[in-house]
């Protein structure tokens, strides 16, 4: 059987859409031509590839892990799962993930075929648990992963919020005092005096700024953030750019970050029994840093010739200071996954210390660059003004 989705009419000409089930496309259209449906497009679910979002994709581990607890096997489980309500923005994804083990492919092969942005480390944990009988077991760890990160990632957007809406703010006041109040100011007292060096100073900018230097100002940053982004989609010019980031003050935070997202993966993976020297090469890749990722992988190779992980980590400059020590212990106890998942929850932690010390420094620099900004075109608009009203006064 496979799944199907479907577009056509109904005897009234009223559209129906949906999903359905047969042997082939002939049998789907057979079985809608016996319901009064004539059909325009019917398309197989295995043939569809879709996104599938984190916050899903989390949603369906935690499910389907409690599922196969209790019994059911993994068809069923799937089976039941299509009519999740929460989750019927993955239908087709769904549909097709379960076509595919029905079949005979492997789950984990299945998932990777059907989705776009899973990550490596998520797909061999899912393959080497599905051979070891840990699934459940390991998709409760992939989805507790995943939750750390989504709650990161909010953490970090909600700590942004204050800053951008205090620079928003400054841009706007420092848009209308430059061009509205100035320019107003300079027709109010026209040539009866000369101007302050501050207010000469402030009009140019001014004049620069507007009408038309604002919007290049705006077009030039697009264009350097453009540039960027292409110049670091080069593997060399990202390792170099990551090199600089990890020199600069503050550097801690991205490091803790990265040994967090490296512990967590490697954890997940040795306990589903992927083996270290695959292992560690896919929690590099985890971390989202090339810089990481090109040293893992020559810890890898490091670990296959024989040298211990913990003399490996040492090898990853980012994370080598962080982990070393946990990876000696775990080594040491045997306890390698539990020593990681301490290190993990011990980064985070260390994380949220440095990103909240970030923030307590960064709102008040903020306020004082915008407010003494403000201050000076005030003082440029209100000194003109002191002069003509002595002016006048004498």
């Amino acid at each position: 059987m496979r799944t199907y989705s479907y577009k056509g009419y109904d005897r009234v000409g009223s559209v129906r859409s949906g999903h359905i089930e047969a042997l082939s496309a002939k049998s789907a259209r057979e079985t809608l031509a016996d319901q009064n449906i004539f059909v325009a497009k019917l398309v197989e679910s295995q043939s569809q590839h879709g996104r599938f979002p984190q916050y899903l994709r989390c949603m369906f581990y935690r499910e389907l892990a409690a599922l196969l607890r209790s019994g059911m096997p993994l068809v069923p489980a799937l089976g039941m799962l299509l009519k999740t309500p929460e989750l019927q923005a993955v239908f087709v994804i769904l549909s097709g993930v379960r076509d595919q083990v029905r079949e005979g492919h492997g789950f984990a092969r299945a998932l990777d075929s059907m989705t776009t942005g899973m990550k490596s480390f998520e797909t061999s944990a899912i393959d080497v648990a599905e051979r070891t009988g840990t699934l459940a077991a390991v998709l409760d760890q992939l989805a507790t992963v995943i939750e750390s990160h989504q709650q990161l990632r909010e953490r970090v957007q909600r700590a942004m919020i204050y800053p951008i809406l205090i620079l928003t703010l400054g841009i706007v006041v420092a848009f209308v005092m430059l061009g509205v109040l100035l320019p107003r100011m300079q027709q109010i007292t026209g040539d009866f005096l000369a101007m302050p060096a501050l207010t000469r100073f402030m009009l140019a900018v001014s004049r620069g700024l507007f009408p038309w230097g604002f919007v290049w100002l705006c077009l030039g940053a697009i264009v350097v953030i453009l540039l960027i982004r292409k110049v670091l989609r080069e593997p060399s010019r990202r390792i170099q750019f990551e090199t600089f980031v990890l020199r600069l003050p503050g550097h801690r935070a991205y490091r803790y970050l990265l040994a967090s997202r490296f512990a967590h993966t490697l954890s997940i993976l040795t306990k589903a029994g992927v083996p270290l020297v695959e292992g560690v090469a896919l929690a590099g890749r985890a971390t989202g840093s090339g810089w990481c990722e090109e040293r893992a992988e020559a810890a890898s190779h490091a670990v296959r010739h024989g040298q211990n992980l913990e003399d490996a980590v040492r090898g990853i400059p980012p994370l080598a200071e962080i982990l070393s020590g946990w990876v000696a212990v775990g080594e040491a106890g045997g306890d390698l996954a539990g020593m990681l998942d301490h290190a993990a929850t011990r980064c985070d932690r260390q994380f949220d210390h440095h990103l909240s010390r970030f923030l307590t420094l960064l709102e008040p620099t903020l306020l004082l660059l915008i407010g003494g900004f403000v201050l000076l075109i005030t003082l440029a608009v209100l000194l003109p003004v002191f002069s003509l009203t002595d002016a006048v006064l004498r």
